[in-house]
């Protein structure tokens, strides 16, 4: 593909997300929910995220963080992300082949509509193949407990030209395909597409609201059942630490900005 169409193919997504952020506040009128929200601010800055996540630990970080460029930022419409790569360890802590990427996407207010590869990567060329949502049982979470967190998982095709992520190459054999699994924390509380983004943001009685995505990426063209155990298992050796991340959503709307309600468990 030349520079040309690469660029008109940018200038639609970026068209798409920005229409999707006006839809957003549109469905929010009609809810009759409060559009005008307090920012919630992050409890740790995102780049303070282990580069040890799990138990033993189970992965541990590759190379440098990598920065988004400015207009691929603006169609992003938050510039609080990170993007980090780690790869899977074995027994006796050596690397394996198994290297995911981390890409989380903060919106301290509902200003934005979510930012999914559903759109974007087939604006770069990339077919999809597979789209379902699925529920990964047994995630832990910051607190201690364990809950099931529903996900929503693409796998793509590669298109013709180079690979849209840098350092992949591409296969001839359509069969191998790259897999994505996404998830949105949303006021505390997890969904796995955007329509539930919007319903549970727009809520009348918070004051505050946030949306936080967890997209995770296998970073090579293989079989989606070889990357799918990858991706729940690096959801639940990373959750615990994002969520520290996050606000605590219950603190920040409670009466009387006292402690999380009884009986209310963030993630769940």
């Amino acid at each position: 593909m030349n520079i040309s169409g690469m660029k008109v193919k940018l200038g639609i997504v970026i068209l798409l997300l920005v229409g999707g952020a006006v839809a957003l506040q549109f469905s929010a009128l009609l809810l009759g929910s409060e559009v005008d929200k307090a920012p919630a601010p992050l409890a740790h800055d995102l780049l303070l995220l282990g580069k040890q996540l799990g138990d033993q630990p189970r992965f541990m970080a590759l190379g440098h963080d990598r920065a988004m460029e400015p207009d691929v930022l603006a169609g992003l419409g938050t510039n609080l992300y990170l993007l980090r790569d780690y790869t899977k360890l074995a027994a006796d802590k050596t690397s394996t082949n198994d290297v995911v990427s981390l890409n989380i996407n903060y919106y301290e207010r509902g200003t934005a509509t979510p930012h999914v590869p559903d759109i974007c990567w087939a604006g770069n060329g990339l077919t999809k193949v597979y789209d379902t949502e699925i529920l990964v049982p047994n995630v832990p979470h910051k607190d201690g407990t364990r809950s099931t967190v529903p996900m929503r998982l693409l796998s793509f095709a590669p298109r013709k030209a180079e690979g849209m992520i840098p350092g992949l190459e591409e296969k001839a054999d359509q069969s191998r395909l790259l897999t994505v699994g996404y998830t949105f924390q949303v006021n505390g509380q997890y969904v796995g597409n955007r329509a539930q983004v919007v319903k549970l943001f727009w809520r009348r009685d918070s004051r505050f609201g946030y949306h936080c995505k967890i997209e995770i990426t296998y970073r090579a063209y293989v079989p989606p059942e070889q990357a799918r155990p990858v991706i729940e298992d690096f959801l639940r050796a990373s959750l615990p630490q994002i969520e520290e991340c996050l606000p605590d959503w219950q603190k920040l709307n409670a009466p009387t900005g006292g402690t999380t309600a009884a009986g209310v468990v963030p993630g769940h």
